[in-house]
């Protein structure tokens, strides 16, 4: 478990002016619910052997384990408004949920067929049947365990858990306006272990597996009507939602995230209170002899105090390397996977991690994972391991596999760069003959944060730009600068549709963006000014020849009149 919400929530939160969509989700979780259940065989024979029970495998065939991110705490009177939520979340964010009584609520059955055999059956002189009291209870005894036993290993798998807070599961005592009370003992159970259970890293959640879901029954139709003893909740540590909640959540999903749970838990501090070495320092605190209250709290705010710093010092860390990666897939992005898979060159494999590792999305993530997933050298796990984590996405990097090993899997993979070495793949690797660009931009170096903020916007939307010192980072560094760097910077220019020219006081002084607009002017590239400062800077008559390209809620061109971006690139005079 990762983290736990105390839901306040009712039937209104699936209605709406215009129709009522309770029914409508209340049958979708019922039908995604309605895989959980495994069929068991009535039958308890396969089980006993030499007069002896195998507890263990009724436990694991009656109270099987489902995989799911969220676990339903309700109160059996809630059968309805659980099943609709588990269909909204369902519907929504993709997410599955485990509600116990839809996979275990033939519980009862296992007792029955226990006590029919064991305890004792005898008439009761008015043509009834009774049972042996004692064996009764042995058989309850041993069957509520298995049921709690699975509840807590459930539990430990969700990455959450969700207390439905209705009046039917939490009622408030009359002697004490203060507590909170319930009378089902499994929400008490399961309360109880949410507050004691180990707190998981968020990393052993996500395996991305397709979750199985089961038949509607009902677990709690077992409960003594006559008798209530009620339970106070410990329901403190629970994050407070409601319906607003939801709502929020639900309007802040653009359907393209992959772990929707991560935007419920932004709000709050979880990924704080569950790090490592916050619970690590206050594992240590408990085991120190008695202190005061007073002194506990200095000590938490002092281990709160480090793990704020350390938190921040790796947010930081995160968006510097987000800072020269383009969060957009290039058109030949497809390509560069299927050759990785396909080649035997590890020296080429490494060209290519190097290559994606420059751009961000989906499918180049998922390629990465991949990597180290099934790649036995264990130099280009690490490669892997450099871009998920410094990106911020959790990793976990694969040992290396058993069976027979090949001198490859040890080998040290490290590629030579150099401007020298760039230029000759330029005209023998197949790979770098497919590259394009949509926009070269021609730039003093000065201006690197001016640059990067520019190549942000035209990532949004949806350009991919070249620029020498984050697209070829490896092989174009500053001192290595030299005869073969022009020659690359040609080719660069030939591979790119657009040539924009980012023209700021820097600018004006380069030697490199002259004589690179003029190539790119006897190439007939189609050519732009961008003009930063405008108002401060004398621009150059040279420069006025030329459209000017603008930036609000699109890109657009003055040349004459206002052409979209897009258009301008496609038409020909």
């Amino acid at each position: 478990m990762f983290a736990g919400f105390n839901l306040e929530i009712n039937k209104k939160f699936f209605e709406s002016e215009e129709e009522s969509f309770f029914k409508y989700f209340e049958e979708i979780g019922e039908k995604h619910l309605g895989d959980q259940k495994k069929e068991v065989e009535n039958s308890l024979n396969k089980y006993i052997s030499n007069n002896i029970i195998d507890g263990s495998r009724i436990l694991n065939d009656w109270f099987p384990e489902v995989k799911a991110d969220i676990f339903l705490s309700h109160s059996s009177g809630d059968k309805d408004l659980v099943n609709a939520l588990a269909g909204w979340l369902n519907e929504t964010f993709k997410l599955k949920c485990f509600v116990d009584s839809n996979v275990w609520g033939y519980a009862g059955d296992i007792a029955e067929l226990l006590n029919r055999k064991y305890s004792n059956k005898r008439r009761d002189g008015q043509g009834g049947s009774l049972y042996n009291h004692q064996d009764c209870l042995k058989v309850s005894e041993h069957v509520n365990n298995m049921l709690n036993i699975a509840l807590i290993k459930m539990i430990d798998k969700c990455e959450c858990i969700f207390l439905l807070n209705t009046e039917k599961s939490i009622q408030m005592d009359v002697d004490s306006k203060n507590l909170d009370i319930t009378y089902s003992p499994w929400i008490y159970s399961e309360l109880v272990c949410s507050q004691f259970i180990r707190k998981r890293k968020l990393s052993e959640h996500r395996d991305k597996v397709e979750l199985l879901y089961g038949e509607q029954y009902n677990i709690y139709e077992a409960e003594n009507k006559g008798m209530r003893i009620s339970y106070e909740v410990p329901i403190n540590h629970l994050i407070k939602i409601n319906s607003t909640v939801l709502k929020k959540w639900s309007d802040n999903y653009n359907g393209q995230c992959w772990y929707p749970l991560d935007l419920l838990y932004k709000p709050y501090n979880f990924i704080l209170d569950c790090s490592y070495h916050y619970r690590k320092k206050l594992r240590k605190v408990g085991r120190q002899n008695i202190i005061s209250e007073e002194e506990r709290k200095e000590i938490e705010k002092s281990i709160t105090y480090i793990s704020e710093k350390r938190l921040k010092a790796r947010k930081e860390k995160v968006e510097k390397a987000l800072y020269y990666v383009q969060e957009i897939e290039p058109n030949y992005a497809s390509k560069f996977i299927d050759k990785y898979f396909k080649t035997h060159d590890l020296h080429e494999k490494l060209e290519i991690i190097r290559e994606l590792s420059k751009y961000k999305s989906k499918n180049i993530i998922e390629f990465f994972y991949k990597v180290n997933a099934c790649t036995r050298n264990f130099s280009l796990k690490e490669e892997s391991m450099k871009y998920i984590q410094g990106i911020g996405l959790p990793f976990v990097l694969r040992r290396k596999k058993k069976g027979k090993k090949n001198y490859i899997d040890n080998e040290l993979v490290k590629n030579e760069s150099s401007p020298e070495i760039l230029m000759k793949r330029l005209y023998v690797d197949e790979l770098e003959k497919i590259k394009e660009y949509d926009v070269f931009i021609s730039h003093n170096s000065n201006d690197e944060n001016k640059i990067v903020e520019f190549y942000k916007k035209l990532n949004q939307n949806g350009y991919v730009a070249y620029i020498d010192w984050v697209n070829d980072k490896f092989d174009l560094k500053r001192q290595w600068c030299n005869a073969s760097t022009a020659q690359v910077i040609k080719e660069r220019i030939r591979q790119s549709k657009v040539f924009i020219v980012f023209l700021s006081r820097s600018t004006l002084k380069s030697q490199w963006c002259p004589w690179e607009l003029g190539y790119a002017d006897a190439l007939g590239k189609k050519i732009c000014v961008y003009l930063y400062d405008s108002e401060k800077i004398c621009i150059p008559q040279f420069y006025e020849g030329y459209p000017k390209v603008y930036f609000d809620d699109k890109i657009w061109i003055e040349e004459g009149e206002r052409i979209e971006f897009e258009n301008w690139i496609t038409f020909k005079r």
